[in-house]
């Protein structure tokens, strides 16, 4: 819980100020949220769906004075009594460890209070949001889009006055949902109403604790022996962009029989994940898992069981042999060998096992190629609050616009430099969003735009790219399945390394030589670095090496 005396004091003291506001714009924005959250709740809340209305409700659109997208009501109040909702969640939030599978929030007043809490969550964390007052969860659908969230199955809304039996049915829907380890209340939402809710919450989440736990318990507390010879193979079936080492490994292994299957792509998040496992053999022996380890789901599988990840990403899951005396890692590249031992894996834990797929062929019309979706690059309100910050943002805009080849030191220690410059402390630097919201886009795009400039023929793979239309004769089509992925590696003699924050990028074990860009010293000195994907007399993943290496043989 969160006091917010003296953070709502310094805001409603800044809410009488008034700024030149575009309500056409904002009123625009407000449907367009509104629409595609409601397409989402269709396909995966349909009863919340039908339960809502279709319009918007009377109020002023208008964006506060933080850039964020808001509303004042008919006597021209502003939506929650605050101006600058995007800036008070953002605090309340800073110092918060949101580590739990799921988190629940309790009556949010503001839409941004939801995105800063996704700002501070990873991919596979999700969150609850007990709203009683259906005006309020209407107003935060318009506020801010989050379809995505939804249909990934990451936000799970509870809504109206009868939120205590709408909690029971969440869980009847997703019984593989993780109860919430956290409830948070910020600054906004009304404390009348948290007070009355959060004694029933609070029953509400310990009774499913208890029903979670013991189907938990069911797989953690099971004896394997090491003579078992089943073998469980988790993995996602869907394609990414460098993000197919799931879809090679389910192929492997439906083609032998004696492998069963956890497709994550089907499920939930994390903790459905580890449901999922419960409930399949408890005679495997094995479970193999594509960039999964067993790190990632502590408490779930029993230690007798041999769990081998396949790792084809920089991250490596941690190593504990007292909770998995038996696990394996395969390493996709020898070079992912030194991550590996920084996290407690053993030399004689460590072996190397190539993409099955192999090198795909090359086209005719082969090119170096970009891989990157393209985000739309906007000034986060984060950014607005001090200047210093603002500075930094302009200033490393202007120079990668200017000359994204151009010399400069590693890319952290580049922010660093730039801030040092400006007088920001080390420990102030906005770094995350700085590389993640600017200089990542803004990178891959001014690399292409400069390219083209320069005549370079190059390809393009990935969404967002129709927004720079002077760059359409490289564009091919976005990957969005196997087949998309598989063309656009053909269509690829080499790819431009466009991740100067990650120098292990999957990019590198694909088979395809990697052109450096960051710190070349300009668009004449573009290079193609060694091939790093190829490891020499290395054995390709087989479900007969997974095996092996755990002596099941």
């Amino acid at each position: 819980m969160f006091s917010s005396s003296a953070l709502l004091g310094l805001v409603r003291r800044v809410s009488s100020f008034e700024l030149p506001l575009d309500g056409t714009r904002a009123l625009s924005a407000a449907r367009a949220n509104y629409s595609a959250n409601l397409e989402a709740l269709k396909v995966v809340f349909p009863r919340l769906y039908d339960q809502l209305p279709r319009e918007l409700p009377e109020m002023e659109w208008l964006y506060a004075r933080d850039g964020s997208l808001s509303a004042r009501t008919p006597d021209r109040q502003w939506l929650a009594d605050c101006s600058v909702p995007a800036r008070l969640a953002s605090l309340a939030l800073k110092k918060v460890d949101l580590t739990g599978v799921v988190t629940c929030l309790l009556a949010p007043a503001h839409a941004q209070e939801i995105v800063a809490a996704f700002d501070k969550l990873a991919p596979h964390q999700g969150l609850v949001v007990v709203q009683p007052s259906e005006r309020a969860f209407v107003i935060a659908l318009a506020c801010a889009d989050f379809s995505e969230a939804i249909r990934s199955k990451r936000l799970f809304p509870i809504v109206g006055p009868a939120w205590e039996r709408e909690f029971g049915r969440l869980y009847e829907q997703f019984p593989a949902l993780a109860p919430p380890a956290m409830m948070v209340r910020l600054p906004l939402a009304p404390q009348w109403l948290v007070e009355r809710i959060t004694p029933a919450m609070d029953n509400l989440v310990q009774a499913q604790l208890g029903r979670h736990a013991v189907a938990l318990s069911r797989a953690a507390m099971r004896t394997v022996s090491e003579t078992a010879r089943g073998v469980l193979a988790v993995a996602s079936s869907r394609v990414t962009m460098f993000g197919d080492a799931g879809s090679s490994l389910l192929s492997l292994a439906s083609r032998d029989r004696e492998i069963d299957v956890v497709d994550t792509n089907e499920c939930v998040n994390a903790a459905s994940l580890a449901i999922a496992i419960a409930a399949q053999r408890i005679d495997a022996g094995v479970l193999v898992a594509a960039d999964l380890g067993r790190a990632d789901l502590p408490a779930v599988v029993p230690a007798g069981v041999a769990w081998v990840t396949w790792c084809t990403q920089g991250r490596i899951p941690k190593f504990d042999a007292r909770q998995g005396p038996r696990d394996r890692l395969l390493l996709i590249h020898p070079s992912l060998q030194p991550a590996a031992r920084a996290v407690g894996w053993p030399d004689d834990r460590i072996s190397i096992a190539t993409d099955p797929t192999g090198a795909r062929p090359l086209e005719s019309d082969a090119l170096p190629t970009i891989f990157f979706d393209l985000p739309k690059i906007e000034v986060p309100a984060q950014i607005n609050e001090y200047s210093s910050h603002r500075l930094l943002w302009d200033r490393i805009a202007h120079e990668i616009a200017k000359d994204p080849f151009g010399h400069r030191p590693p890319v952290l220690e580049y922010i660093r430099s730039i801030g040092r410059s400006l007088g920001i402390e080390r420990d102030a630097l906005p770094t995350d969003l700085v590389l993640h919201k600017l200089i990542e886009p803004l990178f891959a795009k001014s690399i292409a735009l400069h390219l083209h400039a320069a005549g370079h023929k190059f390809w393009i793979v990935g969404s967002g790219w129709d927004a720079v239309p002077e760059l359409a004769s490289h564009e091919r089509c976005p990957v969005v399945d196997a087949h998309t992925w598989d063309d656009a590696l053909r269509h690829a003699n080499a790819i431009f390394d466009v991740w100067p924050a990650t120098p292990l990028h999957r990019s590198r074990f694909v088979g395809r030589p990697v052109v450096a860009t960051w710190g070349v010293g300009g668009v004449t000195n573009v290079r193609r670095a060694t091939m790093q994907n190829e490891a020499k007399d290395a054995p390709a993943l087989s479900m007969a090496l997974v095996r092996r290496i755990v002596g099941t043989n």
